[in-house]
C-alpha cells in the first residue's frame, strides 16, 4: 500500500501551504537532494572531470589521511568538509570515502568544541549551529546510511534526535522570526534530522512536521511578500519579495541557500513541489541589476555586508537559486555566475558547488532582454544603470525599511557610480560592517539622542513612475522613527524624500521634507563623497578621477554647503537657523572632467512650491523641477501659480511634482528680457494650452518663448536604416535623416544579439552621433552584429528605435596602418623638441603617439621608455628634456586599435636647461620624487602644486595610459598616485613613465617613476 501511495503523489504540487497530509518519504537513503536524475548528472561531471569534479576529488584525495582535529571549530563550519567526502562515496561507491566522512563525524562527538558537550554544542550562540552542525551529521548519515552499521547508525540517530529535541524545546533565537538566517538555520537543522531519520526513529515525523509544515511555509510567504503568522517587530508583511532581504546582502544570502537547500531535499524525499516560490526568480534578477559595472561588486546592505565582493557566500545561493529557477531567469542566472562570479575553492562548500553547478545548463545573456532597471519591493529599492557597458551609470535609490535584526537605518540612502563612487557607500569605501546609522549613509539626517540602530518599522512608498526618460520614486520615510519604542527618544517628527532621475542628463534632482520634535536638533542633507568637495559655481564639485558630480543646493537659498569628513569626505548641507521644519532642494549631476551645471534660481508666486532650473548638457535645454513645499509633500491649494527665471535655453522641459492626479491643468507662458513667466491654472488660460497630470501627480511639459506649452513631443523613428559589414572590422551604417526639424543628433545601438523592437537599453553599447545621417563602427572583432538607431531633439527626447539591422564583421582584410613619413625633430625652445611628421592616408587613423628616449632603439618596439599621446595632430612639442641627446619616432594608430611600425627614428642634441631639481621650488606640476630617473616607490609618487586644468597622465612602458588625472577643482592642487590604474586597481610591480600636461597639451613636466614594491 505504501508503494501504491508513493506512486500515487509522485508528482505532487503544493503552493506552500501545509503538506503533511501528502507527506511520502521514500524508504531509502540517500533522501535529501540526491535523485537518481542528478546523482546521473555528478557521475557524468566526474567522468569528463569538470573543473568543480577536479576540485572536489582532489581535496578530498589530498587530505584523506589528514589529522582530525582540524575539522572542529565553534561554529561548526568545517564539519561541513564531511559532507564532501560523503558525496563522492555516492558517486563512485569508493568505501574509503564513506569511512572518511563517518570518522569526521565520530571524531567531533567524541571531541566537541572545547567548553561544550556534544550535545550542548548545539546550543553555541543562540543554537546558531542548528544550521551546520545538524544538517552535517544528517547528511552524512543519509549518504553514509547504506555503508554504516547499525551501531554506527544508532549513535547518529540518537545525537540527532537529541539536537532536534533540544532546538524544538527551547525555542531558540529567531525560533518565530522569517525575516532571520537563524530561522532557516533552525528549519534546515530540523528538516535534514526528519529526512535522516525518518523510519529509523518516532520523532522524525515531529521534527519534520515542524520545518516542512509549519516554519517552510512562513518562509516561503516571507519570500513572497505575503502576511505571516508571527510578527517580527510589530510586522507581519513579508519583507523579501523582489530578492533581496531586509537582513541585508550578507546575512540574507544565507537565508537564500537554507530556504531553497529545503524546498530541494523536500522535492528530493518527498517529491513535493512548491509551485508559488517564486522568490529564486527575483533573487537572480536582483543580483543582476545589483551588480556594479565593475563586475566585481554588487550593492552591499545591513550588518557585514562592506564592499559587496563576489565570493562563494554570493555564487552558492545563486546556484541554489538556479536550480529552482524557471524560464528565462533560470538561463539568466547561468549566465550571471558563469560571467561575474568564480568557481567555490572553500573546502566546506565544494560539495555544494559540485552538486549545484551545471556547466552544460544553457545561458542566456539577459543584457538584450532586460530593463534598465529593476524595482526591490520587499526592500523598497530600485536600481537603474544608464546602459549594459562597463561604463554605465549605475544608481541606487532607497525609501527604506527595518522590521528585523540586522538592517541598517539608511532611510532614503542613495548611491552614484560611473567608473568608481561619485555618491559614496561609506561601508564599501571603509569596509565597515556594522555602519548603522542614518549618519552613514546619504540621507537627510536629523541626528538622534541616542544614535541607535532602529528595528521597527517601514517607509510608505507614495510615488514611483518609470518612463523612458526619467523615475520619480518618493516615499514617506517617518514610521521608522515614529514606531520606535518611547524608551529610543526619537527626535524625528517626520521625514520624507522624493528622488526624480533624469536618465538622459544623468541628474538626480533630490527633494527632502524633515521636522523634529525640537528645533535644537539640526536637519541636514548629508552626502558622501569620493574626493573632497570644491566650491564650483553655484555648488560644489567632486571627482572619482574619471568623472566629477556636481552639487547644487537650490532651496532653501540661505543654505550652507560645508565639507567635511566622516571616515571619508562628505558635503553636509544646512541653515543656520534652528528650527523645527527644514527642506531641502537638491541637483546632483554626473558630468566629464571638468564639466558644468548652469543652474539659477526660480521664483514661485501663488503656490507653496519650491523649484529648480538647470540647463541640460547639451546646452539646447533647460530643465525646470518644482515640488510642493508642504511638510507631508500635499498637493499645494493654488487657483493659479507662476514660476519666472532667467532661462539658458530657448527650450525648456517642465516638471511640477506633487500636483492633482490624473487632473487637466492649463499652462500658457510669457517672456520678457530674458526671463520667462509660466502660469499654471485649473482654469482656463488665454493663449495657453491644456495639459494633463500623470496618476502619481506629476505634470510635464514643454515650454519654448512665445510659443504655447505642449506635451513632450518625441522624434519619429528613423527610416532607411540599412547596416553593411567589411572585412577592415568595420559595420558602415546608413540612415535617412528625420523630418522634424528640431533633431539634434542620433544614437546609435549595438549588440551581439538581436534585440528587435525592445528596449533600446538591452542593446549592450552604444554611440551619440550629431545631426548626421551615416556612421562607420569600427573595432569590431569577428563575429555579427546588430544594430538600431534612436533620433534626439532639442528637447533631449529620444524616439523609438529604427528597425534593427545586422552586419557580418570580419578583418581578413585589416592591415596595420603605415608609419608616419617625413618625420622630423628639433629643438624648438631651450628644453623643448618638436616632432612633425606628414599625416597618413588611410581613412581609420584615430590618431599618433610619439615615443623618445635618450638611447637609439629603432625597430625595437617596446624599448622606448617615454611616450606621449597626439592625437590626430601632426605635430607634438615635448619639453622639460635634459640637455642631451635624445631618439624620437613616431607610430600611427586606427579607430579599430591597431598600431603601426614605428617611423624612422630622429635624433636631437637638446641644449636647453632641464628643470630645477630643487622640491623646494615647487615649480608648477613638479613631480616627487624626482622624476627623472627610476627611483624606489618607497613613498607615493607626487605631484604638487598642480595648476587648475593641468593633466597628469601615467604611462607603462608599451605607451598605453595606466592612470590620467584632471585637476578641475583648485589651483595649485597637491596629488597623490595610489598605485591604482584608471579601473581603480592596484599595478604591478614595473617602470612607470610620468607626464604633466598644460590644457592645450603641451608637456610641462615628465620623468620615470619605478615602483619597486608590491603596491
Amino acid at each position: 500500500m505504501r508503494l501504491v501511495a508513493l506512486i500515487c503523489i509522485a508528482y505532487t504540487v503544493l503552493s506552500g501551504l501545509n503538506t503533511s497530509t501528502f507527506a511520502v518519504v521514500k524508504q531509502q537513503h540517500p533522501r535529501i537532494w540526491l535523485t537518481p536524475e542528478l546523482k546521473a548528472k555528478l557521475v557524468d561531471r566526474l567522468n569528463r572531470n569538470t573543473p568543480n569534479a577536479q576540485e572536489l576529488t582532489s581535496w578530498c584525495d589530498q587530505h584523506i589521511n589528514d589529522g582530525l582535529s582540524e575539522y572542529i571549530t565553534s561554529r561548526a563550519t568545517n564539519l561541513l568538509r564531511a559532507i564532501n567526502y560523503a558525496l563522492l562515496y555516492q558517486i563512485t561507491g569508493d568505501t574509503r570515502y564513506a569511512e572518511r566522512a563517518v570518522q569526521i563525524i565520530e571524531y567531533a562527538f567524541a571531541n566537541p568544541y572545547t567548553g561544550y558537550t556534544i550535545d550542548s554544542w548545539v546550543s553555541f550562540d543562540n543554537y546558531y549551529n542548528s544550521r551546520y552542525l545538524v544538517p552535517a551529521v544528517a547528511i552524512v548519515l543519509d549518504w553514509c546510511y547504506d555503508y554504516m552499521t547499525s551501531q554506527r547508525r544508532t549513535v547518529f540517530i540518537d545525537q540527532l534526535d537529541t539536537w532536534a529535541s533540544m532546538i524544538v524545546n527551547a525555542e531558540p533565537w529567531s525560533w518565530r522570526d522569517p525575516s532571520n538566517n537563524y530561522f532557516y538555520g533552525h528549519m534546515w537543522g530540523l528538516l535534514t534530522t526528519g529526512y535522516a531519520i525518518y523510519g529509523h526513529h518516532p520523532n522524525a515525523d515531529n521534527y519534520l512536521h515542524e520545518a516542512r509544515d509549519v516554519m517552510l511555509p512562513e518562509g516561503i510567504k516571507y519570500a513572497s511578500g505575503e502576511q505571516v503568522q508571527w510578527p517580527t517587530f510589530d510586522n507581519y508583511i513579508g519583507r523579501a519579495k523582489g530578492g533581496m532581504w531586509n537582513e541585508g546582502t550578507a546575512y540574507g544570502t544565507v537565508n537564500n541557500e537554507f530556504l531553497c537547500s529545503a524546498v530541494l531535499a523536500i522535492r528530493s524525499a518527498e517529491s513535493i513541489e512548491f509551485s508559488q516560490f517564486t522568490f529564486p526568480n527575483e533573487a537572480i534578477l536582483f543580483y543582476i541589476h545589483a551588480l556594479y559595472p565593475n563586475n566585481t561588486n554588487t550593492y552591499a546592505d545591513g550588518d557585514g555586508a562592506s564592499r559587496g565582493g563576489i565570493d562563494a557566500k554570493v555564487r552558492v545561493p545563486q546556484l541554489f537559486c538556479g536550480e529552482l529557477a524557471t524560464g528565462d531567469a533560470k538561463k539568466y542566472g547561468q549566465y550571471w555566475v558563469n560571467q561575474y562570479t568564480d568557481r567555490v575553492t572553500w573546502s566546506y562548500k565544494l560539495y555544494n558547488e559540485f552538486l549545484w553547478y551545471d556547466d552544460q545548463q544553457e545561458a542566456l545573456d539577459y543584457r538584450p532582454y532586460r530593463p534598465d532597471y529593476y524595482w526591490d519591493e520587499g526592500v523598497q529599492t530600485l536600481f537603474w544603470r544608464s546602459d549594459w557597458s562597463n561604463n554605465a551609470c549605475w544608481i541606487m535609490l532607497k525609501l527604506g525599511l527595518l522590521n528585523t535584526d540586522h538592517a541598517h537605518n539608511g532611510l532614503g540612502h542613495f548611491i552614484i557610480y560611473k567608473n568608481g563612487y561619485l555618491v559614496s557607500d561609506k561601508a564599501a569605501e571603509t569596509g565597515g560592517t556594522m555602519l548603522l546609522s542614518d549618519a552613514d549613509h546619504n540621507t537627510l539626517f536629523i541626528r538622534p539622542s541616542d544614535d541607535r540602530k532602529l528595528y521597527w518599522g517601514a517607509s510608505q512608498l507614495e510615488h514611483f513612475e518609470a518612463t523612458t526618460d526619467y523615475i520619480y520614486l518618493a516615499g514617506d520615510l517617518s514610521s521608522p522613527y515614529l514606531d520606535q519604542p518611547s524608551y529610543r527618544n526619537n527626535v524625528v517628527e517626520h521625514k520624507e524624500r522624493e528622488f526624480l532621475l533624469l536618465k538622459d542628463d544623468l541628474a538626480l534632482v533630490v527633494m527632502d521634507r524633515g521636522k523634529s520634535f525640537d528645533a535644537q536638533v539640526d536637519k541636514i542633507f548629508n552626502v558622501f563623497l569620493p574626493s573632497t568637495p570644491v566650491p564650483s559655481g553655484s555648488g560644489h564639485r567632486t571627482t572619482n578621477g574619471n568623472y566629477d558630480l556636481l552639487v547644487h543646493t537650490a532651496w532653501p537659498t540661505n543654505a550652507v554647503q560645508i565639507p567635511d569628513t566622516d571616515g571619508i569626505p562628505l558635503l553636509r548641507v544646512s541653515t543656520p537657523q534652528l528650527v523645527t521644519e527644514k527642506t531641502f532642494l537638491h541637483v546632483l549631476r554626473v558630468v566629464d572632467r571638468g564639466g558644468s551645471l548652469v543652474a539659477g534660481d526660480v521664483q514661485v508666486n501663488g503656490a507653496n512650491i519650491v523649484a529648480t532650473a538647470f540647463q541640460a548638457k547639451s546646452g539646447l535645454l533647460d530643465y525646470l523641477v518644482g515640488y510642493s513645499n508642504d511638510l507631508q509633500g500635499d498637493i499645494p491649494s493654488f487657483g493659479s501659480f507662476t514660476l519666472t527665471y532667467g532661462y539658458f535655453s530657448t527650450a525648456i522641459r517642465v516638471f511640477l511634482m506633487n500636483l492633482d492626479p490624473s487632473t487637466n491643468f492649463y499652462v500658457n507662458n510669457t517672456e520678457n528680457g530674458g526671463l520667462v513667466t509660466i502660469t499654471i491654472s485649473r482654469n482656463p488660460l488665454p493663449g495657453g494650452g491644456m495639459l494633463a497630470s500623470t496618476p502619481d501627480g506629476v505634470l510635464s511639459f514643454i515650454v519654448q518663448p512665445g510659443e504655447p506649452p505642449h506635451p513632450p513631443e518625441r522624434p519619429s523613428a528613423p527610416t532607411g536604416f540599412n547596416a553593411t559589414g567589411s572585412d577592415y572590422g568595420c559595420a558602415v551604417l546608413g540612415w535617412n535623416p528625420n523630418p522634424e526639424s528640431n533633431i539634434t543628433g542620433y544614437r546609435i545601438y549595438s549588440g551581439a544579439q538581436s534585440v528587435e523592437r525592445g528596449e533600446a537599453s538591452q542593446y549592450t553599447d552604444s554611440v551619440d552621433v550629431g545631426n548626421i545621417t551615416n556612421h562607420n563602427w569600427c573595432g569590431l572583432s569577428d563575429g555579427t552584429y546588430y544594430f538600431a538607431l534612436r533620433a534626439k531633439n532639442v528637447y533631449n527626447l529620444l524616439g523609438p528605435l529604427s528597425s534593427e539591422e545586422s552586419a557580418s564583421v570580419t578583418n581578413g582584410s585589416v592591415q596595420p596602418p603605415l608609419p608616419p613619413q617625413q618625420v622630423s625633430a628639433s629643438e624648438t625652445s631651450p628644453g623643448c623638441v618638436t616632432v612633425t611628421w606628414q599625416a597618413g592616408g588611410e581613412p581609420d587613423i584615430a590618431g599618433y603617439y610619439v615615443y623618445y628616449d635618450t638611447l637609439s632603439v629603432p625597430g625595437e618596439t617596446s624599448a622606448y621608455s617615454d611616450s606621449v599621446y597626439a592625437g590626430s595632430n601632426t605635430q607634438r612639442e615635448i619639453c622639460d628634456l635634459l640637455p642631451k641627446t635624445y631618439y624620437f619616432a613616431v607610430r600611427t594608430y586606427t579607430v579599430s586599435g591597431m598600431f603601426s611600425a614605428y617611423s624612422v627614428e630622429r635624433s636631437v642634441r637638446v641644449l636647453g636647461p632641464g628643470l630645477p631639481k630643487d622640491p623646494a621650488a615647487l615649480v608648477p606640476g613638479q613631480i616627487i620624487p624626482d622624476g627623472y630617473w627610476a627611483n624606489d616607490a618607497t613613498r607615493p609618487l607626487e605631484v604638487r602644486n598642480l595648476p587648475l586644468n593641468w593633466t597628469v597622465r601615467i604611462f607603462n612602458t608599451a605607451g598605453f595610459q595606466v592612470r590620467g588625472f584632471t585637476n578641475g577643482t583648485q589651483d595649485g592642487l597637491d596629488w597623490t598616485w595610489d598605485f591604482t590604474n584608471d579601473a581603480g586597481r592596484k599595478v604591478a610591480r614595473a617602470l612607470y613613465l610620468v607626464r604633466v600636461t598644460d590644457p592645450s597639451g603641451n608637456v610641462k613636466q615628465s620623468g620615470r617613476f619605478l615602483v619597486r614594491i608590491d603596491p
